[in-house]
């Protein structure tokens, strides 16, 4: 509190508050920091011209933001800060203070009797008086006190000073002595002292100069310049030159106002970079706002290394490099037309050569390769949005910060660099700005918008002030007019987002200018053979490195090749500045390009060329999504030839419902598509609806696509028309399903074509079901399984195994299911078959029930559970709730299993997917316990509720430890 209001927590020292009523408040609770303070006297102190209730209004938020500051997340609440409806205080034992510690050694000192240890208790009270009390507040209780503690301040001064002249130390006893005149100018006693301290070291004329400064203090002559220059030893007048010399600019790091945070790597990378011999040239590149420079300054920090310091933005004429390194090195300006004699002087000042923003002068690389050549041992670092080529030169990459995945912690959240940054520049805008378990998620998908970019993260944190953090993210729509700072920057282009990236973008040549934006077409990514279908033309390979280069374009290496991005940042500045006739031929030749990759790819994804095509269009997703939306409004035909193309991947994937929801659009319009193609769509939309358990809809598409199909006479696709078809039959339990999988199987055999055969053999092996027939499955997937093997068909493999394996489970075999499944789920993880995993956990908790093990039951089911959720197949969540039901009722616990149970069946309904009586058979006994209960008073409540669900409530539900009974559970 001394000289200010500041306190330290976790070595890091907070001086700002929201307000001053809130620091005012922290100083008075901290000055009595064992005292209980009611409500109605803290609003009387505090805020005495307002009424009642709005002082409480008041002081309630002042203490929460009090109480985000020193109990920070993480922090067990009254930690520090107490307060209940009536009082306040601070916790004595959390908190120490300067005040308390500087009366508590005075009253120490004024106790003992050996003066040694008086001079040690006064000395350190004396060290913590740093200033007046909180200077920059004016309550009337703070004045009163900052007097008090002056006066006791300025008597310490006078105590010490004498016993200092008692164990004859005068020098110390003299400096003292003037401390005390400097503090309190206007007591004769002090002068009278300092002048006979003068005397006794025999300086007599000094001790006159000390009582004549009192005779001018006491005529009303004296001000506090002449009086400290009459304190203090006089010097000679310089005469001043006749022409003053420029001042040279500094030659030390930059100096940083703020607290820098991660990239600890690349510090250890510069720092032995600059302690190792060799290596004498260093290039930090990357976009701008990055942050090169920043970790340039720190680098060179945490080395301890001297710098020469050679700001070059401003800079526009390469010639003038060595003329300010030989400003900067104080050598004649001579020095500048001799690489030779300024390496020679850099080499002798042992200095690190630090030049930022290199990349506007690049020409200028040419004097510094001569300046490497005439002093190899010196070390240079360079900060640049482009390597400057040189031989000598070491590139070092600079990333964004890396920001978490969802669901982390708070302790992980705020120990991640882009986190730490975000919170640190918004509590200078925001002093009680925290990051809590309510905006945690909020912070961290903003980070994420703005990609741990350092300049985008400070320059939205600025805005704490007024915008939540959820509020910031919606603003990244915009996030050019978003991202803008209000107050004055150390540079310009550091102002706003887009002005750091138009610098960089001025800097291209007008044909990688216009290349650069081409690009910005693309989503997520792009590869070498896209890139030239996009741009058409001629060395696309040559463009894609000078932008690599140029740090807009990044480059990585996958299992397929070389992979080119942009940060989206960067995407969207490019995208701006695309003209809109331009945008309407890059975007159609990006349509045109993948709708041809996905058409290439389709017939392969059910063959053993699968493995090959399915990462590769993985990687594919968002180019994917913008070609459907562009097609969408402009290309109709091709936006369904996309869809269709893509629906065999999204049945692989297991990813229907957006696929499903572009073809049901393009087949809802009255556009003319070619009968082909709208029979292709046809069958797209129903296999996909088959997967995402729209079984009615799947039916009415693939129905009206096998009507084309015989039309047509194509064998071939009637055989997967039916395939399909009869699968939504299955599902919907209609036994004509086998019929219709009877007659594909004669087609596949007309066709010679074991791959259709093996996956024919698989469907009517689950249409069994809806007979029930579970020894004729059986044998389905017997005769499927040898087909694959000996064809080499794995992609099929996990299918077959997953339901030969819970074929058993019906047929009341769990230990053979349990070891078919084992094995499904070992195929299934080898070949990249996720979908089959969740199908397979499901399976080994039926049989772990059956065997009498509810833990591994349980187990296994919630594995279902999570496997289902992550590909975002709500309507199988009634196989976990069934299974669910089935375990709670085993274990006694009856009205959670008839309240699940309920859940089940209406979820059923719901997906018009009827109870078969398969599943009858699979929980014969237990089935008719649960049925039996739907007609019992004590349970109709429960049962009522179940139906009520949908599938996430039931899921939450099922999930749910919660003791609360289950008619309760929504009016929690």
């Amino acid at each position: 509190m001394f000289g200010g209001l500041a306190y330290l927590a976790n070595d890091a020292t907070v001086s700002r508050f929201r307000t001053k009523k809130t620091a005012a408040l922290l100083a008075y609770l901290a000055y009595h920091p064992r005292t209980v303070h009611t409500r109605e006297e803290l609003v009387e102190l505090l805020w005495p011209e307002s009424d009642i209730n709005l002082g409480r209004q008041n002081l309630s938020t002042a203490l929460s933001s009090l109480r985000r500051q020193l109990e920070p997340p993480g922090m067990e609440r009254d930690h520090v800060l107490l307060t209940d409806r009536e009082s306040v205080a601070l916790r004595a034992e959390a908190l120490e203070t300067d005040v308390q510690n500087f009366e508590s050694a005075l009253k120490c000192a004024s106790k003992h009797v050996a003066d040694g240890l008086k001079v040690e208790l006064l000395e350190s009270a004396i060290e913590l008086y740093r200033g007046p009390l909180l200077p920059h507040l004016h309550d009337d209780w703070i004045i009163f006190e900052r007097e008090r503690l002056h006066e006791d301040y300025c008597a310490a001064l006078r105590r010490l000073s004498q016993l200092r002249r008692g164990s004859g130390d005068l020098d110390r006893a003299i400096s003292l002595a003037r401390k005390a005149i400097e503090a309190e100018p206007l007591l004769k006693d002090h002068y009278a002292h300092l002048a006979l301290l003068l005397q006794e070291a025999g300086d007599m004329k000094a001790a006159d100069r000390v009582r004549r400064d009192w005779e001018q203090v006491v005529q009303g002559k004296f001000d506090r310049k002449p009086r400290e220059t009459a304190l203090t030893p006089k010097s000679k007048p310089v005469r001043a030159p006749i022409e003053l010399a420029p001042m040279p600019p500094p030659t030390d790091v930059p100096v940083s106002y703020t607290r820098f945070f991660g990239r600890e790597a690349e510090l250890r990378r510069i720092v032995g970079w600059i302690q190792t011999p060799g290596a004498p040239m260093l290039t930090l590149t990357g976009p701008g706002g990055i942050g090169k420079s920043r970790l340039a300054s720190e680098s060179l920090r945490t080395a301890r290394a001297a710098c020469c310091y050679i700001p070059l933005a401003d800079l526009r004429d390469p010639t003038q490099i060595p003329v300010e390194l030989a400003r900067a090195l104080g050598v004649p300006p001579a020095y500048a037309q001799s690489p030779d004699m300024l390496g020679s002087a850099l080499r002798r000042s042992g200095k690190v050569l630090f030049m930022d923003n290199f990349e506007h002068i690049r020409e200028g690389a040419v004097w510094l390769e001569k300046l490497l050549l005439a002093a190899p041992d010196i070390k240079v670092l360079i900060t640049s949005q482009h390597c400057l080529g040189l031989d000598a030169e070491s590139e070092m990459p600079i990333a964004p910060l890396s920001v978490p995945d969802p669901g982390e912690g708070l302790e992980s959240l705020a120990a991640c660099p882009s986190i730490a940054l975000f919170v640190d520049r918004a509590q200078r805008s925001r002093p009680d700005f925290q990051i809590t378990r309510g905006n945690a998620e909020a912070v961290r998908a903003l980070c994420d918008g703005l990609e741990g970019i350092p300049l985008a993260i400070e320059l939205a944190a600025a805005r704490a002030q007024v915008l939540t953090p959820a509020q910031m993210q919606a603003q990244l729509s915009d996030r050019f007019s978003f991202l803008v700072n209000r107050k004055r920057p150390a540079t310009e282009r550091h102002r706003t987002m887009e002005a750091a990236l138009q610098w960089s973008y001025d800097l291209l040549r007008e044909d990688l200018q216009r290349a650069f934006v081409g690009l910005c077409v693309f989503r997520g990514g792009w590869s070498l053979e896209a890139a030239a279908a996009v741009l058409n033309g001629a060395r696309v390979a040559d463009t894609l490195e000078e932008l690599v280069a140029a740090s807009l374009v990044n480059a990585g290496g996958t299992e397929g090749g070389i992979r080119f991005s942009m940060l989206e940042t960067v995407r969207a500045f490019g995208e701006l500045r695309l003209p809109a006739e331009e945008r309407g031929v890059h975007a159609l030749r990006h349509v045109e390009h993948y709708v041809a990759l996905a058409e290439s790819a389709a017939p392969h994804l059910m063959s053993p060329a699968a493995a090959e095509w399915l990462p590769r269009l993985s990687l594919e997703q968002e180019n994917f999504r913008a070609a459907l939306e562009f097609s969408s409004d402009e290309l109709p035909e091709l936006g369904m030839r996309l869809s269709v193309a893509l629906a065999p991947y999204w049945n692989v994937r297991a990813n229907a419902s957006e696929s499903r929801k572009w073809l049901a659009e393009f087949l809802g319009r009255d556009d003319p598509f070619p009968t082909p193609l709208r029979m292709a769509a046809l069958f797209g939309g129903g296999t996909l609806c088959v997967l995402d358990g729209e079984f009615a809809r799947a039916e009415e598409y693939l129905t009206e696509c096998l009507a084309f199909a015989r039309d047509l006479g194509d064998e071939p696709f009637i055989a997967s028309v039916l395939e399909a078809l009869g699968t939504a039959w299955t599902y919907l339990g209609l036994p004509r399903s086998v019929a219709c999988f009877d007659e594909a199987l004669h087609i596949a055999d007309r066709l010679n074509d074991p791959f259709l055969k093996a996956r024919l053999l698989l469907g009517r092996g689950i249409a069994c079901l809806s007979v029930p027939d579970f020894a004729s499955a059986n044998e389905m997937y017997e005769q499927a399984h040898e087909i694959a093997t000996s064809a080499g068909l794995a992609p099929l493999l996990p299918r077959i195994l997953t339901a030969w394996g819970v074929n058993y489970n019906y047929w009341h075999r769990p230990e053979e299911a349990e070891a078919m499944l084992i094995e499904a789920s070992k195929v299934a993880r080898e070949s990249g078959d996720f979908l089959m995993i969740p199908i397979c956990d499901w399976g080994r908790a039926i049989a772990a029930h059956a065997m009498g093990d509810l833990k591994t039951a349980r187990r296994f089911n919630a594995d279902h559970l999570n496997g289902l959720m992550t590909w975002g197949i709500g309507w199988g969540a009634q196989h976990y709730l069934e299974c669910e039901s089935r375990i709670e009722l085993t274990e006694g616990n009856v009205a959670r299993a008839a309240t699940l149970f309920a859940a089940m069946m209406a979820l059923r309904e719901r997906s018009q997917m009827p109870f078969i009586e398969a599943l009858s058979i699979l929980y014969r006994g237990l089935d008719g316990q649960i049925e039996e209960l739907r007609h019992q008073p004590e349970f109709a409540a429960d049962w009522q509720l179940g139906k009520s669900m949908n599938w996430e409530q039931a899921v939450a539900f099922a999930t749910s430890k919660d003791p609360v009974p289950p008619a309760l559970f929504f009016s929690k």
